[in-house]
């Protein structure tokens, strides 16, 4: 059955993902990446969500993590965190666009920085109560979404070397956790959904625990070349599409302007082209920036990127 596609812009409310307060600056004469509060500003985030519609988005996935003050852990909330009140007016203005938001909360241990000091608690009794009242509460929020993303992407010790407390859960728990967190979506009515890049690492144990519910979005920022990647050691990002697709996954293949412009006509092509019209689900842009008036334009060049591959790809729609 052919499906209806998701042409998804993700943005974010919190960018508290990969540093912490230990985190050097990433480069010379930079400042540090942390920050206490979130550093979304309003008038950008409505600029780029009112430009949405006219690149043919139809959805939107926001990363909100610690950018709302939950009534059930208000101390995970950044000082400047978004009340219920007004994140709920957010989404009404998304609706009222044509687009559907889609909630994002990232579990992964190597993207929790925004659960503070609990992040330590990580697969203990008091993390599970974390992270079950906050998808519960979300889902209440966006009015029982659809589906809901779980991040769950780069676990592994070296992208967590910036880190203070570099946490890495072995295969058993993993899973464990996984299948928690799946359940609490789907005890709300919403479809899991999560990066795929546990599959370059871990093929066999992918394809042994992940379950065929749940929607996978694999990565690829890069070139795409014949028999090869651009740059070399990417071939297992790259071929993660065939291999999702010869499993019978369902798939959203995402594509980012972070690295260059090209990506995103060569994901939408190469999804197009070989996952079959009954598991593409659609395709996802994330353009990794900041949400503030100084990145509006990286912000609205990802969104363009994407229109102009649907053009080029599926030109009769709209």
């Amino acid at each position: 059955m052919k499906h209806d596609l998701m042409w998804t812009y993700y943005i974010r409310i919190s960018q508290h993902i990969v540093d912490d307060p230990t985190t050097k600056p990433w480069g010379l004469y930079l400042e540090p990446g942390w920050t206490e509060e979130i550093d979304t500003e309003e008038a950008a985030w409505d600029e780029i969500i009112r430009f949405l519609p006219s690149q043919g988005i139809n959805t939107v996935l926001i990363d909100i993590n610690d950018g709302v003050r939950f009534d059930s852990h208000p101390e995970i909330a950044a000082p400047n965190a978004w009340s219920r009140e007004k994140l709920k007016q957010k989404l009404a203005d998304i609706r009222a666009l044509g687009m559907t938001p889609i909630p994002k909360i990232n579990f992964s241990a190597s993207h929790t920085a925004w659960m503070r000091s609990l992040r330590r608690l990580t697969s203990t009794p008091a993390y599970y109560e974390l992270c079950r009242d906050l998808i519960n509460e979300t889902c209440e929020l966006f009015d029982h979404p659809a589906y809901f993303h779980l991040g769950m992407d780069e676990e592994y010790p070296n992208n967590q070397k910036h880190l203070e407390c570099m946490i890495v859960r072995g295969e058993q728990l993993f899973w464990h956790d996984w299948y928690f967190l799946f359940d609490c979506c789907e005890k709300n009515g919403a479809r899991p959904w999560v990066w795929s890049d546990y599959a370059w690492k871990f093929p066999d144990l992918f394809v042994k625990y992940m379950p065929r519910s749940v929607l996978q979005s694999n990565w690829f920022y890069f070139r795409m070349y014949e028999g090869f990647s651009d740059p070399p050691g990417w071939e297992k990002c790259f071929n993660c599409f065939q291999k999702l697709e010869e499993l019978g996954y369902d798939q959203l293949p995402t594509s980012s302007t972070w690295n260059n412009s090209k990506s995103t006509e060569q994901v939408v092509a190469h999804g197009k082209a070989i996952i079959d019209e009954s598991r593409l689900f659609g395709f996802a842009t994330a353009a990794w920036h900041r949400t503030t008036m100084d990145d509006i334009y990286f912000l609205k060049h990802d969104a363009h990127r994407l229109a102009m591959a649907k053009e080029k790809f599926y030109p009769k729609m709209k």
